[in-house]
């Protein structure tokens, strides 16, 4: 019986870790300490490992053999691959602009630019949050519409502009500043770390 329980939460575990894409942005806030859980989870199953191979020694009894052999392997793609085996975010859309900056504690912004015309902002900083919609550009301006949030932000962005970096004075970066409306002066900016913006089809 305490065979099956372990193997089972073993498996629930390798699933839970390796469908992480699906639903680590629905957690948004409690995302940390599910992953606390999760830590603290793979810390005992590397334990009863270590008592597993103890037992395997002593009594050399097949059902040993089974659990040692699942242990080892769930164990070892977790630490090897921590989001998971498959990188689901291959299958998206390829992106065409990139920009990003990291904050106070390690928060981290991420904004893609996808070639099917939707865009993805993700946010990590206790907890992960994401923003998807459509773009298009008019000119040299990205306007954004149909925004979706799993977030409790204000109302998303209006548009934003590619311009040339104040701050990094090289002068091949640029940043992307965003305005909540015509009447923003000030707005608000991150990295850009890929543009292939011009190299884009749909966009003339």
């Amino acid at each position: 019986m305490k065979d099956k329980i372990l193997r089972i939460v073993t498996i629930i575990f390798f699933i839970v870790v390796n469908t992480r894409y699906f639903w680590v942005v629905k957690l948004d806030f409690y995302n940390l300490p599910v992953f606390i859980a999760l830590f603290l989870i793979f810390l005992g199953l590397n334990i009863t490992l270590i008592t597993q191979i103890y037992f395997l020694v002593k009594k050399k009894s097949k059902s040993n053999y089974i659990n040692i052999l699942l242990l080892s392997v769930v164990i070892i793609l977790t630490f090897i691959y921590p989001s998971g085996i498959i990188d689901y975010e291959k299958f998206e859309s390829k992106n065409i602009l990139t920009a990003e900056i990291e904050g106070a504690a390690n928060c981290t912004i991420t904004f893609q630019l996808k070639e099917n015309l939707k865009f993805k902002e993700k946010t990590v900083c206790f907890g992960v949050s994401e923003i998807v919609g459509d773009y298009y550009i008019k000119n040299d301006t990205i306007f954004f519409k149909n925004v979706n949030s799993q977030s409790n932000k204000d109302k998303y962005y209006s548009f934003a502009l590619i311009q040339a970096s104040k701050y990094r004075k090289n002068g091949n970066n640029f940043d992307l500043r965003f305005f909540k409306s015509f009447s923003d002066t000030t707005g608000n900016l991150l990295w850009i770390t890929k543009n292939k913006l011009k190299k884009h089809k749909k966009i003339k």
